[in-house]
């Protein structure tokens, strides 16, 4: 299940850059910033729509107590405690995709096609790793 989950997210993380530069090569930009904006606005109303959900079996009511004793219980979990750490440090390493655009200009000597490739070559890798993973 969690090789179908990661397929579908590394897949839209090709198709969706992908739409977006056939849209804006069409459209223009202006256009582009309006469907994803008309997009974020039609998942809000998704989410909004979400029957309220209680908590199963009692638990603590949102707020600083709640996030402190689910600290208290990752701190607990070293698995957990592991696979968070791991995240962050992924999260943090990410943030040198923000440097694809200068990357692509100074050192690969490319223009707006090299920075797609550039971003469409780190979804690529996730989807060859989903479906690899998947046997």
């Amino acid at each position: 299940m969690q090789a179908l989950g990661s397929l579908s997210f590394q897949l839209s993380m090709v198709i969706g850059p992908l739409l977006a530069g056939v849209l804006i090569a069409a459209a223009g930009v202006t256009a582009a910033y309006a469907v994803d904006a008309l997009s974020f606005l039609a998942a809000l109303w998704a989410v909004r729509r979400l029957p309220a959900m209680t908590p199963s079996g009692g638990g603590t009511p949102a707020g600083v107590r709640a996030l402190a004793e689910g600290l208290r219980y990752v701190r607990r979990q070293k698995v957990l405690t592991g696979v968070l750490l791991i995240d962050l440090d992924v999260t943090v390493v990410g943030f040198a995709k923000a440097l694809f655009p200068a990357l692509a200009v100074t050192r690969l000597g490319g223009g707006m096609r090299t920075v797609g490739l550039l971003y469409a070559a780190v979804a690529v890798g996730g989807v060859a790793a989903a479906v690899l993973s998947a046997r």
